[in-house]
């Protein structure tokens, strides 16, 4: 029997680890969905989410694809994660952000399942049958990685980004694999061909309905194919248009186009070179994060941020300068293609110039990241072990008894009640006490739609332009002038943040007296002549 030297304990049957490793998984993933209906996904309500849930229950109520009712604006990003979240609203009512919070978790899970899958198969440079304890080892370590909230990925919960990611990790993991098939020669059986490009393109398809983010994904993983099977990946390209097209049609036929307002309200906020910076401030947030979960003290965290990029790097040094049959092999090219994805997923959202403190624009890039690092681990402790080699089982000690420390972070963190930042409470007790004094056909003027337009159904002036086009808010640093939306808008009431405005005097709207009562930061302001009044 020939002996694998490079991995000693891959003579363990891999089926049998494999079988346990998903079964370690689920049990995992079912503690964890317990933890967060417990705790968090009963209690988050976060403005983006409500959003899509408002025009969810304007589909289910008969409204149409609307904010607000007659007003045709495509004010989300995601039609698919809207579609989706008329069930929750039809099956849970005002509690449907408790479902929408809990598969955004199971999205999660499934995520972190992906990428360990992906750290194990791209390390290992095998088949899926020959992955061996490390691999699995690393993949192990890459998915507690991803299910810890180092990146605020517990709030984005209700939102579509990890479902967003599942699609386009499992469009990677085919096309991985799809590619391994077609070496040396490219000459893959033309059915298992045929069903690898329409399983992708369907998945691709599904993940630009879900965020439009997902036509550069299509693109790299449609040159993956096309080098590895030498022709143009004719029905991919015709199974994603034959996916997207219907909502394209649609949604140039009742909006008019199917671009989404948030893109022009959000556009210009940042120049390329501050959006670049603040994304690396935030990764290193993140790293420092990692290095609270292993129990550094908080004076230790900075540097060790720092190691964890290098280690990073030593992950892409693996993966793009594996050992293989030549240096520019299909397989090779995927993996390029792969690394370079998350970098030019952020460049585009630089060119764009949105806030980058709205951190799910890029959150793709984190469990790649965490992917990486899992990688880089694993490679730096088998080159130490090649010193000592009757230690070689001493790297796979070492990344299992690794994983335990992101494990017990993830465990404690979901289990952790939920509190909201000061403004968002009181966000929802203004929306509580305007449901109970005002009708829906009141319009009211505020950039936080997603809490007000989803507690009290109201009529939403959106001053930041998500709903009503032609505006802009940027947190108070630039705005269309209050004056121009009131001359324009007409909104019947106005809620301020701050001090009063002199305009809204000039404008004819006074300040409601009852609501100062139950507001410190906010200020209500009702034009005259309103004939419903608290």
């Amino acid at each position: 029997m020939r002996v694998n030297r490079e991995h000693p304990v891959s003579l363990l049957p891999s089926r049998s680890i494999e079988r346990w490793f998903l079964v370690a998984w689920l049990a995992l993933s079912l503690t964890f969905l317990v933890l967060a209906l417990q705790g968090i996904a009963r209690h988050l309500r976060f403005e983006d989410a409500l959003i899509v849930l408002r025009y969810a229950r304007n589909l289910v109520m008969g409204d149409g694809f609307v904010f607000n009712p007659g007003e045709r604006v495509l004010g989300v990003t995601t039609p698919l994660y809207t579609l989706i979240s008329t069930v929750y609203v039809a099956v849970a009512g005002n509690a449907a952000p408790i479902l929408q919070n809990l598969a955004g978790f199971a999205a999660l899970t499934v995520q972190a399942l992906l990428i360990g899958r992906l750290a194990s198969r791209l390390s290992d440079g095998k088949t899926p049958s020959e992955s061996n304890l490390m691999g699995l080892a690393t993949g192990a370590l890459a998915g507690a990685l991803v299910l810890g909230n180092y990146n605020l990925n517990y709030l984005y919960a209700g939102m579509e980004v990890h479902l967003f990611v599942v699609l386009v990790l499992f469009a990677w993991e085919r096309t991985f694999a799809t590619v391994r098939a077609a070496e040396p020669r490219g000459d893959t059986d033309p059915r298992e061909r045929k069903h690898a490009a329409i399983l992708i393109g369907v998945v691709l398809g599904l993940a630009f309905l879900t965020r439009y983010d997902a036509a550069l994904a299509a693109l790299l993983i449609g040159v993956s194919l096309w080098v590895a099977w030498r022709r143009p990946p004719w029905r991919l390209t015709t199974t994603f248009f034959v996916v997207v097209s219907p909502w394209l049609l649609f949604a140039n036929l009742y909006f008019g186009g199917f671009l989404p307002a948030p893109l022009a309200a959000k556009h210009g906020y940042h120049e390329l070179g501050g959006y670049l910076f603040r994304v690396l401030l935030f990764q290193r947030t993140s790293f420092e994060s990692l290095a609270g979960a292993f129990g550094a003290p908080t004076a230790w965290r900075e540097p060790i941020a720092y190691v964890v990029a290098l280690i990073i790097l030593a992950g892409v040094v693996r993966l793009g300068l594996r050992k293989g049959s030549g240096w520019l092999t299909p397989e090779r090219l995927a993996v390029w293609l792969f690394l370079l994805y998350p970098a030019l997923h952020v460049a585009v959202y630089a060119v764009i110039g949105s806030d980058p403190g709205f951190t799910w624009h890029y959150y793709l890039v984190t469990p790649i990241l965490w992917l990486l690092f899992a990688i880089g681990l694993r490679a730096i402790l088998e080159s130490l072990a090649k010193v000592a080699p009757r230690r070689a089982w001493l790297p796979t000690a070492v990344i299992l008894v690794a994983t335990v420390p992101p494990l017990v972070f993830a465990l404690r963190g979901i289990a952790r009640p939920y509190e909201a930042d000061p403004l968002t409470r009181e966000l929802h007790t203004v929306a509580r006490w305007l449901d109970e004094r005002y009708d829906d056909e009141v319009s009211l003027l505020n950039p936080a739609i997603g809490i007000l337009g989803w507690e009290t159904g109201m009529r939403i002036v959106d001053h930041a332009g998500l709903v009503t086009p032609g505006l802009y808010y940027f947190d108070g640093l630039d705005h269309t002038p209050l004056g121009d939306v009131l001359t324009e808008h007409r909104p019947d009431l106005v809620l301020l943040f701050g001090e009063e405005d002199p305009v809204l005097l000039q404008e004819g709207y006074r300040r409601v007296a009852a609501f100062d009562a139950i507001s410190e930061m906010y200020g209500l302001y009702e034009r005259r002549g309103l004939s419903v009044t608290p």
